[in-house]
């Protein structure tokens, strides 16, 4: 099976990372969720994902506003870069 991947960076209203930030993602067709979590730099890199989608990406952190992105397409020839200042 070949597989894609999304990645991003947490980042909080200053545009510095948050560490340990819970990144969920979910393809919507199947159902199947997975969670990380960001480094110390906010960076998280989600592999193993079923191409297509479309997959709703939520990120969630004490001490900050949820955020919720839906409609991201995994592609073979890219990767998905979710960025939020």
């Amino acid at each position: 099976m070949t597989t894609g991947a999304i990645s991003g960076k947490v980042t909080d209203a200053n545009g510095q990372p948050v560490a340990e930030a819970a990144v969920q993602v979910t393809n919507r067709g199947s159902g199947f969720t997975t969670t990380v979590r960001s480094r110390s730099n906010g960076q998280y890199l989600i592999q193993g994902l079923e191409v297509g989608g479309p997959y709703t990406v939520a990120v969630r952190a004490i001490g900050f506003q949820p955020f919720t992105r839906d409609g991201v397409d995994v592609n073979l020839s890219s990767r998905p870069r979710l960025m939020r200042n």
